[in-house]
């Protein structure tokens, strides 16, 4: 008996594992689907352009950028994240290819840039990677 839970995250089919959380059903919060179990943004369906991403959604800290969550969002110029992200998983903003600018709130808590975070954004210059951060994954 296959028991593996399966979801429709950002257009790709995402195995319970395969990016590395796993997530409930998540909410459409304003422009972010949004898991309220993990404080983990799991998908995003604005118009893109310059995006503060919010440290809460609904009064639950944001602590994760999760797998596929902005994947070819070809409008999205600039992003802030937030001092309470702790987790940027890999494959978060593959394939974004206006993104120009990645900016980080002062005080940041993140540790994890995951494997492929950032790949194949073409216009992303050069980032300023918070002290906090430990862990940077291939590709990223």
């Amino acid at each position: 008996m296959n028991t593996m839970k399966k979801w429709v995250v950002g257009g790709w089919l995402v195995a319970a594992g395969l990016c590395g959380t796993v997530w409930a059903e998540p909410e459409q919060v304003g422009d972010y689907q949004f898991d309220k179990e993990t404080g983990t943004i799991t998908g995003y369906t604005g118009t893109g352009g310059d995006v503060v991403i919010p440290s809460q959604i609904d009064g639950v800290e944001v602590k994760i950028i999760g797998c596929v969550a902005f994947q070819s969002c070809e409008t999205l110029g600039s992003v802030t994240i937030p001092a309470s992200v702790t987790d940027i998983e890999g494959d978060a903003f593959p394939r974004c290819s206006a993104l120009s600018n990645v900016t980080f709130a002062a005080e940041s808590k993140l540790a994890v840039i995951g494997e492929s975070a950032f790949q194949l954004c073409a216009t992303l210059g050069s980032v300023t990677i918070p002290a906090s951060v430990t862990n940077i994954g291939s590709w990223a």
